[in-house]
């Protein structure tokens, strides 16, 4: 009571024994239960601390994503306005709602100043600075970089609007086989993505996007186009030349790598260097 009273800000105190959260004690229900009744001191002020605990608490590995948090939060049974933070077991912090929410809004607001307008997905600048605070925190992930073949051509034979299209299309595909909530997706411009994994599942979740795209590639032409495989038309130079079929390309940076990187640039150099490597069709390479 000392305690909740010298503090005024302080609302609520975690009771730990033995690195273990027991439970958590709130200032309101705390001082509703004392002052409640003239005997409320009497009857409950001599009692041992841990019949005042919250008994039901949510916990979170420090390493949990806030997405992830936040969702399993949002379904929990109960709402209290707190939950527990641990490390390798052991207690590490107490989280509250009204700082989550501060932490999801200030991603929100900044990935939104960044976003691709063509997919709304966030652009270089949050993802840069998502790379790098793994990277500050020893975080294991690996990254891969999507960047479409032969988009020009079909760009320039079939008009900007179709050319948006494919570029939605492999966002969508992105999205839709990709462990959402362990990966982070950007588009960091024109025809070009990138996807991080916090998982062991990231070069599957390639091959079946790869596939995808392979299948509904060919519904992006007309059937002429479809049926000879590409585009007849001329390069730059006016010489008559044939396009293939819209194509996906992927870098793929695995952990082992990404250990040895201090910033952002320097994955992005072994990005690079693992696309060029990849030959013009549906393809990945580490």
């Amino acid at each position: 009571m000392d305690l909740f009273q010298q503090g005024n800000e302080l609302a609520l105190v975690p009771i730990v024994k033995n690195e273990t959260c027991m439970g958590i004690i709130y200032k309101d229900q705390f001082l509703t239960k004392l002052f409640a009744s003239k005997f409320g001191i009497e009857l409950h002020g001599t009692k041992s601390i841990s019949s005042f605990l919250t008994q039901k608490l949510i916990a979170f590995d420090s390493e949990t994503p806030t997405e992830q948090v936040s969702q399993q939060l949002t379904h929990a049974t109960h709402n209290d306005p707190a939950f527990m933070i641990t490390q390798k077991g052991s207690y590490f912090g107490v989280g509250t709602i009204i700082d989550l929410l501060e932490d999801i809004t200030t991603q929100q607001i900044r990935n939104a100043q960044h976003a691709n307008p063509l997919t709304l997905l966030p652009g270089v600048t949050p993802m840069n600075d998502k790379i790098n605070r793994l990277l500050n925190d020893r975080h294991p992930f690996s990254i891969a970089y999507f960047d479409l073949d032969h988009f020009k051509p079909f760009k320039d034979n079939y008009g900007y609007d179709a050319g948006d299209e494919v570029i939605k299309l492999v966002a969508r595909l992105i999205q839709e086989f990709s462990n959402l909530q362990y990966s982070h997706i950007g588009h960091i411009g024109g025809d070009d993505f990138i996807v991080i994994y916090q998982h062991r599942d990231g070069v599957e979740n390639c091959r079946t996007i790869l596939e995808e795209f392979t299948r509904q590639a060919p519904n992006l032409y007309n059937e002429s186009d479809r049926n000879s495989r590409g585009i007849h038309g001329h390069d730059r130079q006016g010489k008559a030349c044939f396009f293939p079929l819209l194509s996906l390309s992927i870098g793929i940076v695995p952990e082992k790598s990404v250990i040895n990187c201090s910033t952002h640039m320097e994955i992005s150099d072994l990005a690079a260097e693992a696309k060029h490597q990849a030959p013009s069709k549906t393809y990945f390479r580490e």
